[in-house]
């Protein structure tokens, strides 16, 4: 035996006709996000393109890594940076010595670091440590496999700014496209070791 079906109360017209302006409301404040998020997106891949431009501009190779940092923190707004590299050409370290315990840390730690907690002496790099409440490292390398030979430091006084739950996507393209630019201060490898 069948179940008789049971038809909803007619509702009120003028009901079903806010409901469906709420409804419309909402998704015009979700698509507008979404039409934000996608303008921030474009910003920031403008940002990059730029700056890669002024990477590859650069003819002397001396001044390369002061060029990445200068224009990196005006094009993205970073308040502090700093960089170290080690093991260039002739034995050279820029700018200034890289103690063994970030060398150690940048070994061991393939994947970008964001956090507000510090977990190498690479904050007295900047201008400013004391100012700094989030921090990102990135380490640089010849490929993800390879030994690091250099570690890219970024600061922000906005606790919110690198923190360990954001997405690194923009991050992690600044991290490689530094490595290859830098890639150049570094002695030749035979072919096999590039991998």
């Amino acid at each position: 035996m069948s179940q008789p079906v049971v038809q909803p109360p007619p509702s009120d017209p003028q009901e079903e006709i806010a409901s469906l302006r709420k409804w419309v409301a909402l998704l015009e404040r979700r698509w507008m996000d979404v039409i934000r998020n996608s303008q921030a997106n474009t910003r920031s891949a403008d940002r990059l393109h730029e700056w890669t431009l002024a990477l590859l501009q650069v003819d002397a190779k001396d001044e390369l890594p002061e060029i990445l940092l200068a224009e990196l923190m005006e094009l993205f707004s970073i308040p502090q940076a700093g960089l170290r590299l080690w093991g260039l050409a002739g034995g050279e370290v820029f700018p200034g010595q890289a103690d063994t315990e970030v060398r150690d840390w940048a070994r061991g730690h393939p994947q970008i670091y964001c956090g507000s907690v510090f977990p190498t002496s690479a904050l007295a790099w900047l201008d400013e440590p004391d100012r700094v409440a989030s921090i990102a490292l990135l380490p640089l390398r010849r490929s993800m496999l390879s030994v690091p030979f250099g570690l890219l430091v970024l600061g922000s006084d906005d606790p919110e700014r690198y923190r360990a739950d954001l997405g690194v996507l923009h991050l992690q393209r600044i991290q490689e496209l530094a490595s290859a630019a830098l890639i150049r201060l570094l002695p030749p490898v035979r072919s096999a070791e590039r991998r």
